[in-house]
């Protein structure tokens, strides 16, 4: 299991190749997936951070969550030591999804980091995407017990009349999970104690069953929904729940 929460793509100044001046890129850092970047037109596009001179960003994640690319899109990850990107240190490639894009590569420090989208069998015209993620990720040890509800509520509101009839405006669905881990240790409660620490349940992380298989179990742009409670166990082990609910 692993969780990425820190998102250092929201950390630095964006320089892009295109955009529609109605959907700006810096709407990639807000964590509302509902407010997109979007290009204006669905040719090669790329979008970028610079760390500043002497400086680096360490990474070994990358996500595109709400986004419009289909199947043949060739989406990559890559850091250079040079604006240019030329020479191209690190290149990963982002395998589709249709909903949440993520990837996971060895670690690196650079100081120019960017993401470089081709969708050549695009409709829409444009390129669109609602959040862009670039950090690290803390792998969750170890993982929760097997057993654990995914729930499917939905945002509708309804009432019945006196005689019966419904009266209703429809809403959304959305997924939640409850996950309980046993016998965690001291180092990795301190671990959950700083993602607690640095998002609450006021900033939405990316939470992946497992590491890198998502057919059954997809991972999930989510919030914490309830606070962290630490049970101690013998031998100076924790067990704590952590709730979630999948957000747009």
């Amino acid at each position: 299991m692993r969780i990425i929460y820190s998102n250092l793509w929201d950390d630095y100044t964006l320089t892009e190749s295109q955009e529609d001046a109605n959907y700006l890129a810096e709407n990639t850092q807000d964590i509302r997936l509902t407010e997109v970047w979007r290009t204006s037109t669905a040719s090669a596009t790329t979008i970028s951070i610079d760390a500043g001179t002497g400086a680096t960003i360490t990474c070994d994640c990358a996500a595109i969550v709400n986004h419009n690319f289909t199947s043949s899109a060739l989406t990559f990850v890559q850091a250079s030591t040079a604006a240019t990107f030329v020479p191209t240190a690190l290149s990963a490639s982002v395998t589709y999804r249709g909903d949440l894009m993520l990837v996971f590569f060895a670690s690196g420090a650079y100081r120019y980091w960017r993401f470089n989208f081709s969708d050549t069998s695009n409709g829409d015209g444009y390129y669109e995407v609602g959040r862009l993620v670039l950090g690290t990720y803390l792998q969750v040890s170890p993982s929760s017990i097997v057993e654990f509800p995914e729930a499917h509520p939905r945002t509708d509101v309804a009432s019945f009349g006196l005689t019966n009839q419904l009266y209703s405006d429809e809403g959304i669905g959305y997924k939640t999970y409850d996950y309980k881990f046993e016998y965690v240790s001291n180092a990795m409660k301190s671990s959950i104690e700083t993602m607690w620490g640095s998002v609450g349940m006021f900033k939405p992380i990316i939470f992946v069953n497992y590491d890198t298989t998502y057919s059954e179990v997809p991972p999930i742009y989510c919030s914490i929904v309830n606070p962290i409670e630490f049970k101690h166990r013998p031998f100076d082990r924790w067990d704590f729940n952590l709730s979630l609910r999948e957000c747009d």
